[in-house]
């Protein structure tokens, strides 16, 4: 019995040690400025005009105007030096820089060239990048999956992607496949196996919710789905700021 307590409070002992190590720094702010506390000690003084959570190791930090990434020790990934940058998120993680957007990976490489005039984070596999005027989709191999036809794109959301063409929205699924074809007026992303759309008949302009097959159903009223893609809405916006 006693050795069993004995093996019993080691055990317990390895968990929260381990749990402990896993245990990622935490933001906190001192006079506008952002910083890194683990355990309730800093580790990252409070100089960095923004900051964001730890995502795969890494944190996005801003210094003088620009951005860059931190590991979970404070120590940079590389030189404070773009103009933007997104979370990682499988290994990859957006950058901005001289006007153009690319990915890199943990070691700080460049490992998708930076190309391209707008990007969104990968999702699905997939990134909505933009080439001029037009959008095509792009797969975190850095190869094309479409042709950049399309006149916006939104990120994938729920294993779909909206994207407008001549003015009607449709969906692609991450193969790049046309799974609705463009036919509707305005389209929002997909949520729990529906989307938003809207769809001009004889009275003007109605809104349904159609599930990935394209079936329309009468629009949910719900309060929590307008919020939603009033967010979505607002992200756009500030993305297409940057």
């Amino acid at each position: 019995m006693k050795n069993r307590t004995t093996f019993v409070s080691i055990l317990f002992a390895l968990i929260f040690s381990s749990l402990a190590e896993a245990q990622s720094p935490v933001r906190f702010y001192e006079k506008g400025k952002v910083g890194y506390a683990l355990n309730n000690q800093t580790l990252i003084a409070p100089i960095y005009s923004q900051g964001s959570a730890f995502s795969e190791g890494f944190a996005v930090v801003q210094y003088n105007a620009k951005y860059g990434f931190l590991n979970e020790k404070g120590e940079q990934l590389g030189a404070i030096e773009y103009e933007h940058a997104g979370l990682f998120s499988g290994g990859l993680a957006r950058i901005k820089k001289n006007g153009k957007y690319g990915w890199i990976n943990t070691l700080g490489d460049v490992q998708i060239a930076v190309n391209y005039d707008y990007a969104t984070d990968f999702s699905c596999g997939v990134a909505a990048v933009k080439i001029g005027t037009k959008w095509g989709l792009l797969s975190n191999k850095g190869v094309l999956v479409t042709s950049v036809e399309f006149d916006f794109m939104r990120p994938c959301s729920d294993g779909l992607i909206a994207v407008m063409k001549e003015n009607q929205w449709g969906f692609l699924n991450p193969l790049g496949k046309m799974v609705i074809d463009c036919q509707y007026v305005a389209a929002q992303s997909f949520y729990d196996g529906y989307a938003l759309i809207e769809e001009k008949n004889i009275n003007g302009v109605k809104k349904w919710m159609i599930d990935k097959s394209g079936n329309k159903q009468e629009r949910r009223e719900h309060k929590e789905e307008d919020e939603r893609n009033s967010e979505m809405k607002s992200s756009e916006n500030r993305d297409n700021n940057d």
